[in-house]
């Protein structure tokens, strides 16, 4: 195992464990110190030598999608929330994420992406678009595909519900009068 220092403009800015395994180099994540990434090259080594790591899967949101869509959509949801979940991921989540891969998109992009999104539509909408991405890191944790969900570093959109108006009696009638209804 060794630990791999990130340099930029000459300073060490963060490390990395690398640990050999059968000829296989597997790298760590990005951590701020030393003492962080040789925890993590322990824990790999351990996992690798317990049988416990996962390799993650290098699908792309798309293909994500595709999964989901085919293997869980069906069962879950009804024909209108299909097609809605095709619609706001070609339309929206595709342009943006669908060609990454999944375990390279950060929680600080899709939120980025959400508030973004709040500004030009419908606050259900985006609501839907999180639910959606959620439903497909969840279901890629459960069959074993991704380490990690990164929406759970999301703030999930609030629903903005509006103040019920009822109009009195005088305002129905001055509506029927102004409307020419009899």
């Amino acid at each position: 195992m060794a630990i791999e220092k990130i340099k930029e403009k000459g300073m060490v800015v963060a490390y990395l464990s690398n640990v050999y395994y059968k000829g296989r180099r597997y790298i760590g994540a990005r951590r701020h110190s030393k003492k962080e990434a040789d925890l993590d090259g322990a824990e790999q080594k351990r996992d690798l030598l317990t049988g416990n790591h996962l390799e993650e899967s290098r699908k792309t949101l798309k293909d994500g999608f595709d999964d989901y869509m085919t293997l869980v959509a069906p069962k879950r949801l009804g024909s209108f929330a299909i097609q809605g979940a095709e619609s706001y991921f070609k339309n929206h989540i595709e342009p943006v994420f669908g060609f990454r891969e999944m375990t390279s998109i950060k929680s600080i992009e899709i939120q980025k992406f959400l508030v973004k999104k709040e500004k030009e539509l419908a606050n259900a909408t985006v609501i839907k678009m999180y639910t959606l991405i959620n439903q497909i890191y969840k279901m890629m944790l459960q069959w074993n595909e991704l380490k990690v969900n990164p929406l759970d570093g999301v703030q999930k959109p609030q629903p903005d519900f509006k103040e019920k108006t009822t109009w009195t009696k005088e305002e129905c009638h001055l509506f029927i009068c102004c409307a020419g209804i009899s």
